[in-house]
């Protein structure tokens, strides 16, 4: 094992992780003996995690329809979770723009954009398990600023779902001058499950 370490150390420098250096620095330690093993602890230097910032804009379709006010979620493409770096909602154009930050050891962020189809707390679009859909871009290199164009979720019955439903809920509060009625309704079509959340 202590002969690979440093084939292991060449592989740990593609990915970026925090848990593998401390791995790393536990191998060493078991590979080394008691006096260089202080000497090296006393010589590293633990990485700083730099803070990138990301500016997005980029307009939610479906099928040439705007996705409107659909969350939007900014995120660093990394090992072994994507992490959030920004959140907003599309505009009545199903447009957004959505800023925020990430920290990177080695290398730089690797944006995508999520498309979360939940509206407020009044309409979310889920699968027979309960997750929220949603619909992911592939990532891009990092940018400071980003324009990711219309984006179109190739899984149209997502985006189908959410757009009819929350027409439906507009439609309802311009007929009624009010807010959507206290109560749950559940509806499943196909493998979709659409929840209107009570108020």
């Amino acid at each position: 094992a202590c002969k690979s370490f440093h084939n292991v150390i060449k592989m740990g420098l593609c990915i970026n992780s925090t848990v593998l250096f401390l791995h790393l620095v536990i191998i060493h330690t078991m590979c080394t003996k008691p006096a260089s093993a202080g000497r090296w602890f006393r010589s590293i230097r633990i990485p700083i995690p730099r803070k990138y910032r990301v500016h997005a804009i980029g307009c939610a379709k479906c099928e040439g329809e705007e996705i409107k006010g659909v969350k939007i979620v900014l995120m660093d493409n990394d090992f072994p979770f994507d992490k959030t770096m920004g959140t907003t909602t599309t505009d009545s154009s199903g447009c957004f723009s959505v800023s925020g930050e990430a920290r990177d050891i080695i290398g730089k962020p690797d944006p995508l954009i999520k498309i979360q189809y939940e509206y407020g707390d009044k309409l979310r679009i889920r699968d027979r398990l309960g997750f929220t859909r949603h619909y992911k871009t592939p990532k891009r290199s990092y940018s400071e600023n980003i324009n990711f164009g219309d984006i179109n979720d190739p899984n149209t019955d997502n985006c189908k779902a959410y757009v009819k439903f929350y027409n439906a809920i507009q439609d309802y509060i311009v007929r009624v001058k009010s807010n959507i009625p206290y109560g749950k309704l559940v509806v499943t079509s196909k493998a979709l499950a659409v929840h209107l959340i009570p108020l």
